[in-house]
């Protein structure tokens, strides 16, 4: 399978609680950097990989993602009525996706993978799906994942403000399988992280392992750094 016949989903219907009163009523993914939305460097960087279809799962301000991507043939818009969760957005779109499998992306986070490895690694997997997990010296804000034998994900761990710990978190990118996606969970209000997970951690789940550069806007803090980040690593 080429990279240019795997269809992107990004999700970015979220409400962007912790950083409204910094977004000037645009939608997260769509916070202005370097004149830019953060979504236009998402796709620019994934196209250098080939990929070449892009859908945009949208609910919160949906009309300023639509208005912005309505003349881009390779993007297409899905609007949730309601607020469906990351598992509820998924699905939806899972029923205009034709692939059998597909990337999927959170819209607040820009992790710089090699995604020509990812592909392959998670191809290997045949009908299972696969998460990309980053190495970070401190979990506690993230949550942590555990690995066992041949990179099969056996827990998820919650976040614990406790103390630092070194570990694995999930980077928010997922290679999944169609039909897994679709027998793991029934058409609802759901999550990724509670409800699809453990459902194909059962028939198989694997994590792909990495330490590229990584950052997400979901913080204050995080939302000051991006500029340097995307100047940093060349991506303008």
């Amino acid at each position: 399978m080429k990279i240019s016949e795997i269809p992107v989903l990004i999700l970015a219907g979220g409400r962007g609680s912790r950083i409204k009163h910094l977004l000037n009523n645009f939608p997260k993914p769509m916070y202005p950097v370097l004149g830019k939305p953060f979504l236009d460097y998402q796709i620019k960087y994934l196209k250098k990989f080939g990929f070449s279809q892009f859908f945009i799962s949208t609910g919160y301000q949906a009309s300023v993602i639509h208005d912005y991507y309505s003349k881009d043939i390779n993007v297409t818009c899905i609007y949730e009525n309601e607020p469906l969760g990351t598992g509820g957005g998924v699905l939806l779109a899972a029923q205009t996706i034709n692939a059998n499998n597909f990337i999927v992306l959170n819209g607040d986070t820009l992790y710089l993978l090699d995604f020509d490895s990812f592909v392959t690694q998670s191809l290997i997997n045949k009908n299972n799906s696969t998460i990309a997990l980053k190495q970070v010296d401190d979990v506690s804000r993230y949550g942590e994942v555990t690995l066992g034998e041949n990179n099969i994900i056996k827990s998820f761990i919650e976040k614990n403000k406790s103390g630092a710990k070194k570990g694995l978190i999930n980077a928010g990118i997922y290679f999944l399988n169609k039909k897994q996606i679709i027998d793991s969970c029934m058409p609802s209000i759901c999550s990724m992280e509670t409800d699809i997970f453990p459902s194909l951690q059962r028939s198989g789940l694997y994590g792909y392992v990495s330490s590229d550069s990584f950052i997400d806007i979901g913080t204050p803090e995080t939302l000051g750094e991006i500029e340097n980040f995307i100047v940093i690593n060349n991506l303008t």
